[in-house]
């Protein structure tokens, strides 16, 4: 006589190979996001305002002229996905605009850098919001070339930069 124990493991252990071998497995692109936050731009030249303290909770108040910033490349191989900018704009007659460059060490100097993404606030609106895009140009991350971002502020504006976001997969 077999044992009612036994029988249960012997079920068991046909229903974990089952599970094994027979159900399908399902494998998620995942994202990966590189978050610059405005407090890391780095002004372009003397002539940038902005005021950057901790009364404006890690935001760029009413900031005026060009920032940039390093975007550490370590996931060669990679496609840049979207591009994404946010920004509180309540000023309807201004426009920031971000984008995402990379540059050949190995080219000229003079050589512009490739513009991989590029994205512009419109409108007002007195809240945070997040302007995307997921048309990205040359959207692979090679190993040898230098990736930054570029935050373009009007003169004159009454906007708050809180941040630039990349998300990046194997594939897209």
């Amino acid at each position: 006589m077999v044992h009612p124990r036994s029988d249960r493991r012997t079920i068991l252990a046909a229903i974990v190979l089952l599970a094994i071998f027979f159900v399908p497995v399902v494998v998620v692109a995942s994202d990966h996001a590189i978050n610059i936050a405005a407090v890391d731009l780095v002004p372009s030249n003397n002539s940038v305002t902005y005021t950057r303290n901790p009364a404006n909770q890690g935001n760029l108040q009413s900031p005026s002229g060009i920032f940039y910033a390093n975007v550490p490349a370590s996931h060669f191989g990679r496609v840049v996905c979207s591009f994404s900018m946010y920004l509180r704009d309540v000023d309807a007659a201004l426009d920031a605009t971000a984008r995402l460059l990379k540059k050949n060490p190995t080219a000229s100097a003079f050589t512009a850098p490739t513009e991989m993404a590029s994205v512009s606030s419109s409108g007002a609106v007195d809240d945070v919001s997040t302007f995307t895009t997921t048309s990205i140009n040359s959207p692979e991350v090679t190993a040898g070339l230098f990736y930054f971002v570029e935050l373009t502020l009007p003169f004159g504006n009454t906007m708050q930069a809180l941040g630039l976001r990349i998300v990046y997969r194997s594939s897209c």
